[in-house]
């Protein structure tokens, strides 16, 4: 999740074709890609209620009673969201799989 919300907030850097070359198939670099997509695709399918706290946690590093605050939620609700998000993205991913 942290590399999929970096890459969107960061412009794609273009690579020299001597190192774009060395060790990095085109194969693994569109797998990668795809993984990547994926993780931004369910992470913005999640209702703003659990992506929110989700993104403090992991991306920001704010603890728990740090995202109630900020929401003006009490601790619990911010680790039921938070938990219920994870949750989410675990079938996402799980689902994704199972296409393959």
């Amino acid at each position: 999740m942290d590399l999929a919300r970096q890459r969107a907030r960061r412009p794609e850097a273009v690579l020299e074709e001597d190192v774009a070359g060395e060790g990095a198939s085109v194969e693994s670099a569109v797998e990668v890609r795809v993984f990547l997509d994926g993780a931004l695709a369910a992470l913005h399918s999640l209702p703003e209620t659990l992506r929110e706290p989700l993104l403090l946690t992991v991306v920001d590093g704010l603890s728990t009673e740090e995202v109630a605050i900020r929401l003006g939620i009490e601790p619990a609700a911010a680790r039921q969201r938070i938990s219920r998000a994870r949750r989410a993205l675990r079938v996402c991913r799980r689902a994704g799989m199972d296409e393959g």
